[in-house]
């Protein structure tokens, strides 16, 4: 069957073995595919209202309280409410552009299930920027009825184009990888500890189809498997594969025109002297590979 998986102990699975829901949130999930996050209005069958009418049956208390705890529904509503700190839009973008994007890139399997669309919003330099600055708004801001919804629509959207593009490597390593580079990262960059920040990512992470072993409840364990993860999947470094290659190339050409300009923010006496903590140190080499910056930029760490 392939990730994310219809039977197992996720919130994934427990929207999705309603035969009826599920047939009506495939239907929305297939007119969403490849596109923008769209699919969270009040008027269809993917909004959060629904979803939390599936997750709160009685039926579903034994599963449910074990990935999210023994909480009703309001109490439920409120603690995803506080999850999200007030931070400020700029440093998310930040997060976003400079860290958690490029380091998904260079997970060879992540950069293969990104591109497998062919002209997708990350392959393409025309929508990319416009798409990374809108995942911030929807994955960073919490606003209902659009989180639960958002949550699963991109769970279903990997069954969707593995079906639709012939393959794509959608395993939950690749997708626990992928969530890491967001609440890991956001974590540690932007100087979280606030245990409801990991609830909020367990949440939507289970929402995509996850097992809890890949839910990191404090920020302890999301370092560790953030860990385990990149020394398995990304290093040693290997030579770069064409969809890697396709994806930088896309990327490099969407934020060329920023200001200042992408390269520019790699050249650590033109940024703010913390800025070099921000970066991914990968693509600051790539960046050099190409010859495109010089070799001062202060290296960071995962």
């Amino acid at each position: 069957m392939g990730f994310p998986e219809t039977t197992g102990e996720t919130l994934y699975a427990l929207v999705m073995k309603d035969e009826e829901y599920k047939k009506k949130a495939e239907k929305v999930a297939k007119q969403e595919a490849g596109a923008r996050y769209k699919a969270a209005g009040k008027d269809t069958d993917l909004n959060d209202t629904a979803i939390m009418d599936e997750l709160f049956k009685s039926e579903n208390d034994t599963v449910r309280n074990k990935i999210i705890g023994a909480i009703d529904r309001k109490t439920f509503q409120g603690a995803l409410g506080r999850c999200i700190p007030k931070v400020k839009q700029q440093d998310i973008n930040e997060l976003l552009v400079y860290k958690a994007f490029p380091e998904t890139y260079f997970h060879p399997d992540i950069a293969e299930a990104l591109s497998k669309g062919g002209k997708g919003p990350l392959t393409n330099p025309e929508l990319l920027a416009d798409r990374i600055i809108e995942t911030g708004a929807y994955l960073f801001g919490y606003k209902e009825p659009r989180f639960l919804s958002t949550a699963l629509m991109v769970g279903m959207s990997h069954s969707v184009s593995r079906n639709m593009y012939g393959g794509g490597k959608y395993t939950e390593e690749t997708v626990a990888y992928t969530l890491l580079t967001f609440s890991f990262f956001g974590a540690k960059k932007l100087g979280i500890s606030d245990p409801d920040w990991f609830f909020y990512w367990k949440v939507f992470g289970s929402l995509m189809g996850l097992s809890l072993d890949y839910l990191p409840d404090n920020y302890d364990r999301a370092k560790a498997l953030m860990g385990s993860i990149h020394k398995k999947s990304c290093f040693p470094a290997k030579p770069l594969t064409v969809h890697q290659e396709t994806l930088l190339s896309a990327f490099l050409t969407a934020f060329e025109s920023d200001t200042p300009p992408l390269l520019d923010r790699y050249i650590v006496d033109k940024v703010k002297p913390t800025f070099s903590d921000w970066c991914s140190s990968r693509m600051a080499e790539y960046l050099k590979s190409k010859g495109l910056v010089g070799k001062n930029k202060k290296e960071s760490k995962t």
